[in-house]
């Protein structure tokens, strides 16, 4: 989500690639917004459960099967 966030930024802002104009306060606004989105992508990997933002919103969970299923055979 924020690769398309910057994307729109980008292909936004006036004169982009070749001749960009100073950056409006939308536009720096929104590029703090999207930096801070990255950093909690960032550490919600590190911390706690581990889980990415996008699993935490959707409440999905990795179980993994040698700790907590016994397969026949084995």
């Amino acid at each position: 989500m924020p690769w398309e966030f910057f994307h729109t930024i980008f292909w936004h802002w006036e004169g982009w690639p070749t001749n960009p104009a100073p950056p409006t306060t939308f536009q720096i606004t929104a590029m703090a917004v999207g930096w801070l989105a990255i950093g909690w992508i960032a550490v919600s990997l590190f911390v706690g459960t581990r889980r990415g933002p996008y699993d935490r919103v959707a409440g999905t969970v990795v179980i993994s099967k040698s700790k907590t299923l016994a397969v026949k055979g084995e």
